[in-house]
């Protein structure tokens, strides 16, 4: 696997499972995928097998039913699901939302007790040779990359305010100063009058850029300011 495509990886398994299929040519919803998963079969599962001493990390899919039809429907469940996601434009919305929610989840993992994910850093730490391991195991990698995701997911808009929003988070990204003067900036971004006062005269340029974008990129920019706000902490 190509080094950018490692960042699909983070909730493969959630993408597997929780956007539906297409199944027969008929795009089925989340929704209505759960509902005939309880008519037809008991369970399907679809999550990361990874072991971190050995470098191994496998998606595992199982699927299981109450008598032998059941086991075998759910077979026909996970090659469907593995074959076929629904992953089309008209699904966007719900992908996007799934993307959301992981995101909001993983970034609590801190706030749990200490012994429950103190592990992870230390094992990530250990083994930065292992990209894949990362990508698939590692809360904090995962986390970065589900943001990621996120953003390309985000709609630009037309040709015009893809444009002009890809120019101005290029020339942000090119940004240096101190945590205190780019909190000032972004939080100027999403209309602080107060902290716009605050912001260093290197760091203007970026504000005025920001409030003279077209109206969908602006939003856009105000999105990223506040991303940005939360990732500066």
């Amino acid at each position: 696997m190509k080094k950018e495509q490692l960042v699909y990886l983070a909730i493969l398994p959630q993408l597997l499972r929780e956007t539906g299929v297409v199944k027969d040519g008929k795009l089925i919803s989340y929704e209505d995928m759960s509902q005939l998963l309880q008519q037809e079969i008991l369970s399907l599962q679809c999550t990361y097998s990874t072991n971190f001493s050995n470098g191994r990390a496998e998606l595992l899919i199982k699927g299981s039913g109450n008598n032998v039809d059941e086991a075998m429907r759910s077979v026909e469940w996970m090659n469907i699901m593995l074959q076929h996601p629904n992953w089309t434009k008209e699904n966007l919305s719900r992908i996007r939302d799934l993307v959301d929610q992981n995101l909001a989840n993983i970034r609590k993992t801190m706030q749990e007790a200490e012994e429950q994910w103190v592990s992870d850093p230390k094992d990530a730490y250990r083994r930065q040779d292992n990209l894949l391991l990362l990508s698939t195991s590692s809360f904090l990698t995962r986390a970065h990359n589900i943001f990621r995701l996120k953003w390309m997911l985000k709609d630009a808009g037309d040709e015009t305010n893809r444009k002009v929003i890809n120019e101005f988070l290029e020339k942000l990204s090119a940004v240096t100063a101190s945590r205190d003067e780019l909190k000032n900036m972004l939080a100027a971004m999403q209309g602080d009058t107060a902290k716009s006062l605050l912001v260093s005269d290197n760091l203007q340029a970026s504000v005025v850029s920001a409030n003279n974008l077209p109206q969908t990129a602006k939003q856009l920019a105000t999105d990223a300011a506040k991303d940005l706000e939360q990732l500066l902490n």
